[in-house]
């Protein structure tokens, strides 16, 4: 079973939001933890200052004075037992005793997936993975997924190299007499590309040969129309 857990936090309230199978949705409220962050921000630091030196090269030099050794692993692990404490206090609130049951129910055996994101980003990067979610304190598998708003983007629109294309229909020319406009449009052709279209009695309505324009459509026209658009 999957299950899809979103985590939002709207000023001093996260909102819990869980979903699974057909249409199953358990949501709760829960004032937001501010010393979460200082504590994991102290965690952080911790962690940083351990490793850094860790693995920093160490060069002897005669007559060098050796500082009182600094005992970071001590701090590292005292700094994690901090927020670990403080985040499963947080999280045994009984506003959230529906979600937890249901997610520490699987079936004997399985191991249910849970696919969790969060926002803001912050809360992402808090220890979930260690929420004792199953009798005896067992944990579950915890995937995190990104957050961001999937919209759809609309195809770009692949320019045109060339002239800017220019139609010209001309409907029913019974009784019309068109050639000044043709000759002011021929004073054109130097700058754009001209396609003349007309109609003739007994024939089907006229359509443009420039399909990768104009597409399927017939641009109507009654008597003396002009239909401009250019890329």
């Amino acid at each position: 079973m999957t299950y899809h857990l979103t985590i939002r936090q709207v000023g001093p309230i996260c909102l819990f939001n869980l979903t699974w199978g057909r249409g199953r949705r358990l949501t709760a409220e829960l004032p937001y933890l501010p010393q979460l962050e200082t504590l994991y921000h102290q965690w952080q630091k911790a962690y940083l200052s351990f490793y850094r030196q860790e693995l920093r090269g160490r060069v002897g030099a005669a007559g060098q004075v050796t500082s009182p050794a600094v005992d970071r692993h001590s701090r590292l692990v005292e700094a994690e037992a901090r927020l670990l404490s403080e985040f499963h206090r947080w999280l045994r609130d009984g506003k959230l005793l529906d979600i937890r049951q249901v997610l520490g129910q699987a079936p004997q055996g399985e191991a249910p997936a849970i696919l969790l994101s969060c926002n803001p980003l912050f809360l992402a990067r808090l220890p979930w993975e260690t929420w004792e979610l199953k009798a005896g304190g067992g944990h579950c598998p915890m995937a995190r997924v990104a957050n961001a708003i999937r919209e759809e983007v609309p195809p770009t629109p692949t320019s045109r190299r060339g002239k800017p294309r220019v139609l010209l229909v001309l409907g029913d020319n019974t009784g019309l007499d068109f050639k000044g406009d043709r000759q002011a449009f021929d004073a054109l052709r130097s700058f754009v590309q001209i396609e003349d279209v007309g109609w003739e009695p007994g024939k089907d309505a006229p359509c443009p040969q420039t399909g990768d324009l104009w597409g399927d459509r017939r641009p109507p026209g009654l008597g003396h129309s002009l239909f401009c658009r250019t890329q």
